[in-house]
């Protein structure tokens, strides 16, 4: 399996589901490859792919990208960058993206439900996820 996981790199709009693209075009694959490596490692528990997944979040520049919507259907950078803190232990790299992205929604007075949580804005796909 280990040669095959980064063998084809397509969008899946447009490689495996062109249909997608009308509800839920992507806008890359890197998370989704980072994050698959990231389960290859837990459930293998090999280093090698721990190195990988280290060396694909920051081959795709994931420390760059936006995560100012949360964890979405076409952003899954945030649990990544939780996991990685977590098995890497560096947690300056990984965990302060997560950190600045909670505060950042504390504080700018999101709407919030009548019993106090954080509330999003009606969607049409449900395609964010804040927790």
């Amino acid at each position: 399996m280990r040669r095959n996981f980064d063998t084809h790199r397509a969008k899946y709009d447009v490689f495996s589901i062109p249909g997608a693209a009308n509800f839920y075009p992507s806008s890359g694959y890197g998370d989704e490859l980072v994050l698959a490596v990231i389960w290859l490692h837990k459930a293998t528990y090999k280093q090698s792919y721990l190195g990988d997944a280290v060396a694909k979040y920051q081959e795709f520049g994931l420390d760059k990208i936006n995560t100012d919507k949360g964890f979405i259907y076409d952003n899954k950078i945030l649990a990544e960058q939780l996991s990685l803190s977590e098995l890497t232990g560096d947690y300056d790299l990984y965990i302060t993206p997560v950190l600045n992205f909670s505060d950042t929604w504390s504080a700018q007075n999101a709407p919030k439900t009548p019993d106090g949580l954080l509330s999003m804005p009606k969607i049409k796909n449900k395609m964010l996820f804040v927790g």
